[in-house]
């Protein structure tokens, strides 16, 4: 039974340095932290400005630096003055692909005017080739569309069809993304949804050989149609 004992002596001897050289590593971390606490510096940066924009502000109109911004990133952009434009430019572009998909009220009601064909049946989902949706607001200065779980659309409809068309109006334009949130803060009156997406062009990546493929992830094709409207 020596032997064990021995053995078992410095076990425990081998257990003990270890947890000590452990507990001090911790015990030094802890110990920064606590007088981190007890002795508080004066914070040097108070008078921080986090309202001015970073970014110098364009003499460009909106429109037209969202238009150029979008259409860097692979995205397409088309302007229309009145709701009759906006109809007959739908038309041309969807004559060109296969289902259609919309879920809100207000745009079904374009595609009606328009004549054109649309599914809104989920047992359809998968037969989907081009999602139809509104937005919470546009991006200037980085061509992005501002998308959220708050409207009928829902999460689905930016990212699962190949061709995804965004139907949206002038006075959605922002300059900023912080701009934009303020109001989408106002609109759900402090609680945001759960989804805020900012989609900035059609999916893509680079990380296969360094090659840019669109549709990695996503649509391969956004469009963004603008219709010239005053605020509501």
């Amino acid at each position: 039974m020596l032997f064990p004992l021995v053995y078992q002596s410095i076990f425990v001897e081998i257990c003990y340095i270890h947890n000590m050289k452990e507990a001090t590593s911790k015990e030094k971390v802890l110990k920064r932290i606590r007088q981190a606490l007890i002795y508080k510096t004066d914070y040097k940066f108070a008078d921080i400005d986090l309202d001015t924009n970073v970014y110098a502000q364009s003499g460009e109109d909106p429109a037209v630096q969202f238009a150029q911004a979008f259409s860097e990133v692979n995205g397409k952009f088309v302007y229309n003055e009145n709701e009759a434009a906006l109809e007959t430019n739908l038309k041309a572009l969807l004559s060109r692909y296969g289902m259609v998909f919309c879920f809100e009220k207000s745009l079904q009601r374009i595609l009606g005017n328009s004549e054109i064909a649309f599914e809104s049946n989920d047992v359809r989902l998968k037969e989907m080739e081009v999602s139809v949706t509104s937005c919470e607001a546009l991006i200037a200065r980085t061509g992005s569309v501002v998308i959220t779980s708050g409207t009928n659309s829902g999460r689905r409809m930016s990212v699962y069809a190949p061709v995804h068309i965004v139907i949206a109006y002038t006075y959605q334009l922002f300059p900023e993304i912080k701009d934009a949130l303020a109001t989408i803060r106002t609109k759900y009156n402090g609680s945001m949804p759960s989804l805020i997406s900012l989609t900035t062009g059609p999916s893509r990546t680079s990380d296969i050989e360094k090659t840019l493929v669109l549709g990695a992830h996503g649509p391969k094709e956004m469009f963004v149609f603008l219709l010239e409207k005053s605020g509501e």
